[in-house]
């Protein structure tokens, strides 16, 4: 994509099951059964495709079958509000691959202590995001692909 095919602006905000709510509100909302964690699943995986071809910041994507259900944990202040990991970090199901082309990612067989901690807080893993080649740098413009462009 070129400069010019860039729009001005941006954005991922619809009237869908994650609303304009943050993570807290969305908690609550899911908490209080007005979204279930199928629907907001859902819908933040429609909003991260949306915007994927002008930002460029999604290096794995979770499968969305029985995944969120099996990924959410019946407690923690945040059960069911999706999310995304990044890319050094192992999580059960999804490769790492550390930003690097160096790396041959390979699907990880379990959580790594953070990941497990994180998610034990009831999150849903979207996926793993992208981060500067093994997190050395202050931006991520990897010379094996196209640059994360961060709001």
């Amino acid at each position: 994509m070129t400069a010019q095919e860039y729009p001005e602006s941006i954005h991922a905000f619809s009237d869908d099951a994650l609303g304009h709510h943050d993570a807290t509100a969305l908690a609550t909302e899911l908490r209080q059964g007005r979204v279930s964690v199928d629907e907001v699943w859902r819908a933040a995986q429609h909003r991260a495709d949306k915007v994927a071809p002008f930002i460029n910041a999604v290096a794995a994507v979770s499968e969305p079958g029985p995944l969120p259900t099996q990924r959410t944990a019946n407690s923690g202040r945040f059960a069911g509000v999706p999310t995304f990991i990044k890319d050094n970090t192992d999580v059960r199901g999804l490769p790492t691959g550390h930003g690097s082309a160096a790396i041959t990612a390979s699907v990880c067989k379990q959580d790594s202590p953070f990941a497990q901690q994180y998610l034990a807080q009831g999150f849903t893993c979207l996926g793993k995001s992208t981060l500067p080649e093994f997190g050395f740098n202050a931006t991520t413009e990897p010379a094996h692909g196209e640059p994360t462009r961060n709001p």
